[in-house]
């Protein structure tokens, strides 16, 4: 006679294959529903820090002009803005002197109204070689209308400010 036993497992703590693989599934399908809301976040910060570094460099161009009494210039890398720049003045000896250089920033379209050269005078203000005059930069992801463009006006005075494109049509600049 044999008495009835039941078998018991010791049963492990853990996770089975099953729970780990539909697990696994979720979190795929998760990430890539959020994955173009990422890489949107991501050159959006892109625009973003390329804005701040121009509005800071022509801030400190500006400050520069002041404080040593001559021209400074903010010159776009091997002619492109998206190159990079650098910002510089002409000592008295008629050497030039290198301030600060900005590398450039890859997938972006960086364009200004002033085509060329902006050159602080002492007095703070833009002097393109025709006058005073203002300028702007627009600044967006080419090929992309999905990511604001951010625009940096310089008024009559250099005062550098940033704006927001609200429309989303690039072709009228920031408003």
């Amino acid at each position: 006679m044999h008495a009835n036993r039941s078998i018991q497992r010791d049963r492990q703590p853990g996770f089975t294959l099953i729970e780990l693989l539909i697990t696994l599934a979720i979190v795929s399908a998760l990430f890539a529903l959020g994955m173009p809301y990422m890489s949107d976040a991501i050159l959006n910060q892109k625009v973003k820090s390329a804005v701040t570094t121009l509005h800071q460099s022509l801030i400190e161009a500006r400050s520069e002009a002041i404080k040593r009494n001559r021209t400074v210039t903010l010159t776009p890398t091997a002619g492109d803005w998206t190159n990079g720049w650098f910002v510089s003045t002409t000592e008295i000896d008629g050497r030039t002197m290198l301030l600060k250089n900005i590398s450039g920033f890859k997938d972006l379209s960086i364009t200004n109204s002033i085509n060329g050269i902006v050159g602080y005078q002492n007095n703070g203000r833009l002097n393109t070689g025709t006058g005073y005059t203002s300028g702007i930069f627009y600044l967006s992801i080419a090929n992309n209308t999905q990511i604001a463009m951010r625009c940096i006006v310089i008024n009559l005075n250099g005062f550098p400010s940033i704006q927001t494109d609200t429309d989303g049509n690039k072709t009228n600049g920031c408003n």
